[in-house]
């Protein structure tokens, strides 16, 4: 129960700041593309719009929302940041914007991941193929260093070790609450079982009573007659 009600708290303040966030980092990226041209920012927008959509009609439970809406915030907070500190949004912000299946596996479940992975890669690659095809060929994302690369490859370790663990966890735990269930159905049986048979000893208690009444009354009418007789 503790755990639901901070994933309600959690996902209450995540999709209210991300519905600040969302028409701030649009507007901080209008600004980009004007002195700058196309932007990072429109394809970090669009991921973002296209994930939250996504998932705010989707069948997934209301728990695995909020996490989402948690990490799609994490993956936009900075970018208001970046604009104040250095007047721009372009970065290879997109690309670790695309760590976020990784980090959503570790707070969910690998299944997630992949469809929020599959999301953004074909998110990505139409950017491209309309970037390409329109003659932009100065596409901006700046290539990553070597630092970061080994930041990026370090993190992804990170991030699947605990994933592993972490689903672990949950299996076991799913597994032990899944036994737990078995076991208090068949305590919860038997002492159904329990119960019926006391109801059941009291019933014939009940109806032995007058019987053993009517027995002795016949009885002793028998033996009145015989009397009688001789």
């Amino acid at each position: 129960m503790e755990k639901i009600v901070k994933d309600e708290y959690l996902g209450v303040i995540s999709e209210s700041l991300i519905k600040i966030l969302i028409p701030l980092t649009f507007v901080l990226v209008m600004l980009d593309y004007v002195k700058d041209g196309v932007a990072h920012g429109f394809w970090i927008q669009g991921t973002s719009l296209v994930i939250l959509l996504i998932f705010q009609f989707s069948k997934f439970s209301k728990c695995h929302r909020n996490r989402v809406y948690f990490l799609v915030f994490i993956s936009l907070y900075h970018l208001p940041l970046k604009y104040v500190s250095i007047g721009q949004v372009i970065s290879p912000t997109l690309m670790w914007f695309m760590i976020l299946p990784v980090m959503a596996s570790v707070f969910y479940n690998s299944k997630t991941s992949w469809i929020v992975f599959g999301l953004m890669v074909i998110e990505v690659s139409v950017a491209v193929i309309v970037i390409k095809s329109n003659g932009l060929s100065s596409f901006p994302l700046e290539p990553f260093d070597p630092l970061e690369f080994r930041t990026l490859f370090g993190w992804i370790i990170i991030s699947s070790t605990l994933n592993y663990l972490v689903n672990y966890i949950e299996e076991s735990r799913s597994k032990l609450f899944y036994e737990m269930q078995l076991k208090q159905e068949k305590n919860a049986q038997a002492e159904r079982f329990a119960a019926l048979g006391e109801m059941a000893g009291a019933i014939a208690h009940e109806i032995n009573n007058p019987l053993q009444l009517i027995h002795g009354q016949v009885y002793r009418l028998t033996n009145t007659l015989e009397e009688k007789k001789y």
